[in-house]
């Protein structure tokens, strides 16, 4: 029966709650007047897929719809509230399940937003500028004004699927919470794959390799430089030593954050330990950790395994050096998903879209071992 458009603004409301309830993000309103008992055995069409796509039908056509085909033709319209409600309904599980997830990338990088895909430089400053004696009635040099630079934009990454109409037809709400799961995972991936691939590669930041004997941020193979507490001291040591580009160390540079392979986690915890660990074969030490070690972040990262089983990395917090960032599309600080502009009986399409880039702009503050 058609419905009138009053009490459709208010099934409207009920039908998006009960989304948003079936996606895993809010619980029904009491006021709603929802028989959830009802709605459990199955005994509720309405707020079946199929129920909610034949009353947007009918309120588009100002009439009932003849058959399926004709409820698909017009509920499943681009633009027209059901996909928009669909599409809704998943963007709020998907931000929540984002939300939940803590990056391994945030180890060395700082987040930032753009306006647009168009190039961005990046300056890294953490040069400390060395103050020169200035005799009364001197001049006061000024440094030379450039800033060393490096350049990334933003880009865009996305991939599609379809609500089908055998989906709808068998009232299957499973995909509100696995596709915005399946996204909001995607994102994460991507973004750690954006930074890590960088480090891994050893890729060129400030006209040489991020990581290099000159830089003071790596330990040789031959040096022993398998993971233990004294090879932590010892790389904490290095990175204490650095000199920026004026040839100054940087005061109070935190390290923070310890990054291995998942290999070598188990091991890594115990070397962490608060009160400790025991001898064992892999490390052969033992006592209490130093308090600097202790306060160490431990962070695994399965990309490293691909690359070594025994390369670990340290890295200063992102706060008190700029190492790298990561920048999101001004507005789209995640991934979204969106309603596709066409349409057909068979389904509506949708994408899940993430406009993110990243970039290494520094090596202070980084280290790493390349070898056991």
């Amino acid at each position: 029966m058609e419905v009138g458009a009053g009490v459709f603004d208010k099934r409207r409301m009920m039908f998006g709650h009960w989304l948003q309830h079936s996606a895993g993000v809010t619980a029904i309103p009491a006021d709603l007047g929802i028989d959830m008992a009802a709605v459990q055995q199955g005994n509720n069409e309405d707020l079946g897929l199929m129920g909610m796509a034949r009353e947007f039908a009918t309120q588009r056509l100002g009439r009932p719809p003849n058959g399926r085909s004709e409820i698909f033709r017009h509920s499943f319209v681009s633009t027209g509230d059901f996909p928009l409600l669909l599409e809704d309904s998943m963007n709020k599980r998907l931000a929540a399940m984002y939300a939940q997830v803590t990056p391994t990338w945030n180890a060395l990088a700082r987040t930032t937003t753009r306006n647009d895909f168009r190039n961005a430089d990046v300056n890294f400053g953490d040069a400390t500028p060395n103050l020169e004696e200035v005799i009364e009635g001197g001049e006061v040099r000024y440094e030379g004004g450039t800033e060393a630079q490096e350049t990334y934009r933003v880009k865009t990454y996305a991939k599609g699927f379809r609500v089908t109409r055998q989906m709808v037809i068998n009232d299957d709400l499973s995909f509100l919470q696995r596709k915005p799961n399946e996204y909001a995972r995607a994102g994460i991936t991507l973004e750690n794959r954006l930074v890590w691939e960088q480090v891994l590669g050893n890729d060129p930041v400030q006209g040489a390799a991020l990581f290099s004997s000159a830089r003071n941020n790596v330990g040789a193979a031959s040096g022993n430089f398998a993971l233990s507490q004294t090879n932590i001291a010892r790389a904490i040591s290095m990175l204490k030593r650095q000199k920026d580009r004026n040839g100054n160390t940087i005061i109070s540079l935190d390290f923070a954050t310890l990054v291995v392979p998942v290999e070598l986690e188990f091991m890594a915890s115990q070397i962490l330990e608060v009160a400790g660990y025991s001898p064992n074969n892999l490390t052969g030490e033992q006592g209490q950790v130093p308090s600097f070690i202790r306060r160490l972040r431990l962070v695994s990262e399965p990309l490293l395994d691909d690359r070594s089983l025994t390369n670990w990395y340290l890295f200063a917090n992102p706060a008190s050096v700029d190492i790298g960032e990561l920048a999101y599309l001004r507005g789209s600080t995640s991934p979204q998903i969106m309603t596709e502009t066409t349409t057909s009986i068979m389904g509506v399409d949708y994408k899940g879209v993430h406009d993110v880039g990243a970039k290494i702009v520094d090596y202070l503050g980084t280290f790493k071992n390349v070898g056991a």
